[in-house]
């Protein structure tokens, strides 16, 4: 059994900050990650910004414009930072959590700045009125995580996978997962918990995150007892590419236009555009949520491409702009060469220029919904704090480019300070229920001794029913299928999945099927509250309901296990420090 004052879940961008304050602050602190230190999870494959407000960057970076020729505007503040979240989260927000992450950022990007952080260019991007997007990596900033991580006494266990956390008396006092190297359960007591497990992206078939992120935060916080809010706001990358089948999901494309400057044009099957209908002042560059619902519903209603995508065009730009472009437009995330994430595009990129298009679709980029926390990465579990996409309520109804950087940052480091009280409060590590241990350990074994459903074939009906029916256009009836039958397979073959391989070391089936049951339970919720909103906001769009109803649907839509049941409620959405524009 390890035993440690933290206990952190997750070992990249908000894990690793987490760790980082809990042990700074006198702390045992073990991170345990399902992969490798530096080398799994979202943050790792970020080609993002970090947004800080654009008169913190005068202080930070200087008044000089960047490569793009954009300078930091004087005139921004955390306070219009602070607006355009809200407005652009259309006011689901938690407004403690939006406060806490504009003030704070400024600090924690100076930190990162000082440790060597690169920052390559400044942009503005949509949805902010100022220039607030350092350009950066996701391999730049783990890195230098990585190096504070390993300058401090902190114990890091790889490659175990964590599939529950353990109470005792209402408490968290630690967790239990698989060592993926043994083969064998493994026990963590601590005094508080971090949890850091990113988004839930394999919920669907198409997305932009790595194959470790199926929901496992999401789904044991459930289990334990906490509450979720806002499950149905998933964010989607608008425009990856739909084919060849082999790149489906990647998201260069998304690096050329509405990432970047290049003023690109998104066509329908009958070469209209149509995103003027859904922003006719922006068009194809408005924010992520009308972008993946204007395509998808160009699809929806028969007016997309083979592939169940629309065109990006290019052929309006001469091609020396384009030659251009690579030189200067996308560093760090596109090379001169049109490298982009180890893959070379300069192919893709010939093809257009001889005039012909890309098909592009959206794919699942980022969980806005997730865990409740307060400002300080408590959940309603004492002993338990998250931080990162796990959470929810930061965003509202839609992230803006580059908060998700600046979340894991602020979160981390505020969910380690607390979880670091409230650890030094404690006067021992509590001992784990024994009787808990030994159920959870069994389950975890439990695919090896039984026959039984595949995961695999399970998990494909899973991602399909997501896709197609709780995607980024929903409707009641599609959605009350997906639900019943989600539901219908959590009942009846989630609890009897079994591995035919009965090997023990990596064995890749096994650890599927443990994925699978969290990818089940994150599903559920996303499926639930998708159903439950009658409304269109943000992300969530209702063929059904498209008006935004503030009046009825300003609530969260929170989620908890009682006696084995979910229970769902509805929560006003508190506004202490703006309010939203009377309808």
């Amino acid at each position: 059994m390890f035993r440690s004052d933290v206990l952190v879940i997750g070992s990249e961008g908000a894990g690793a900050r987490a760790a980082w304050e809990a042990a700074d602050r006198g702390q045992r602190v073990v991170i345990v990650t399902k992969g490798r230190l530096a080398r799994s999870g979202a943050t790792l494959t970020g080609a993002a910004d970090l947004d800080v407000d654009s008169r913190s960057l005068r202080h930070l970076l200087g008044p000089a414009p960047r490569t793009s020729g954009v300078a930091p505007h004087p005139e921004d503040s955390p306070e219009q930072f602070f607006r355009d979240m809200c407005v652009e989260g259309k006011w689901l927000n938690d407004q403690r959590l939006v406060r806490a992450h504009v003030e704070d950022v400024p600090e924690r990007a100076r930190e990162l700045l000082e440790a060597g952080l690169k920052v390559y260019d400044l942009r503005q991007m949509p949805g902010h009125r100022y220039p607030r997007n350092m350009y950066t990596s996701g391999h730049d900033l783990v890195q230098v995580l990585k190096a504070q991580i390993k300058r401090r006494p902190i114990h890091v266990v790889e490659d175990t996978m964590i599939t529950d956390l353990l109470t005792r008396d209402g408490q968290v006092v630690g967790a239990v997962g698989l060592d993926l190297v043994r083969g064998e359960p493994v026990t963590f007591a601590a005094k508080a918990v971090v949890l850091a497990t990113g988004g839930g992206h394999n919920v669907y078939e198409y997305n932009t995150g790595p194959e470790e992120l199926t929901g496992d935060g999401q789904a044991m916080a459930l289990r334990a007892g906490a509450e979720l809010l806002d499950m149905e706001m998933t964010q989607f990358l608008p425009t990856t590419i739909v084919s060849p089948p082999i790149a489906r999901g990647n998201l260069f494309p998304f690096l050329l236009g509405p990432q970047n400057a290049l003023r690109i044009w998104l066509l329908n099957k009958y070469g209209e555009r149509f995103m003027g209908q859904w922003d006719p002042e922006r068009w194809e560059h408005t924010t992520r949520d009308l972008l993946a619902i204007g395509i998808m519903n160009e699809v929806v209603e028969g007016r997309g491409t083979p592939g169940g995508g629309v065109y990006m065009s290019l052929k309006h730009l001469p091609n020396n702009l384009i030659d251009d472009f690579a030189r200067w437009g996308a560093k760090p995330f596109i090379s001169k060469d049109w490298k982009s994430h180890g893959l070379s595009f300069a192919h893709l990129i010939e093809d257009v220029k001889r005039g012909n298009a890309i098909e592009v679709a959206p794919a699942c980029h980022f969980f806005m919904g997730g865990v409740r926390i307060d400002e300080w990465g408590a959940t309603t579990l004492p002993g338990l704090f998250a931080a990162g996409e796990v959470t929810g309520g930061c965003h509202g109804a839609n992230r803006l480019s580059g908060n998700a950087f600046a979340q894991i940052l602020v979160q981390g480091k505020r969910a380690g300070e607390a979880a670091a009280r409230f650890a030094a409060a404690s006067c021992h590590v509590p001992e784990p229920d024994a009787w808990q241990v030994r159920e959870l350990h069994a389950r975890i074994l439990a695919p090896l001794n039984r026959e039984g459903p595949s995961s695999y074939e399970v998990r494909a009906e899973l991602r399909n029913l997501m896709q197609m029916k709780v995607g980024v256009v929903r409707d009641g009836p599609a959605l009350r299928e997906a639900l019943a039958r989600i539901e219908e397979l959590l009942r009846e073959a989630i609890p009897r999945l079994a591995a035919r391989n009965r090997g023990r070391v990596y064995n890749p089936e096994w650890i599927e099927c443990l994925q699978t049951a969290n990818l089940a339970t994150t599903m559920a919720m996303v499926a639930r509250g998708a159903l439950t909103r009658e409304e269109s906001r943000g992300a969530h769009f209702r063929r059904d309901y498209r008006r935004t109803d503030n009046a009825r649907w300003l609530k969260h839509i929170v989620q908890r296990l009682v006696d084995g049941r979910v229970e769902l409620r509805l929560d006003a959405v508190e506004t202490p420090y703006m309010q939203p524009p009377q309808e």
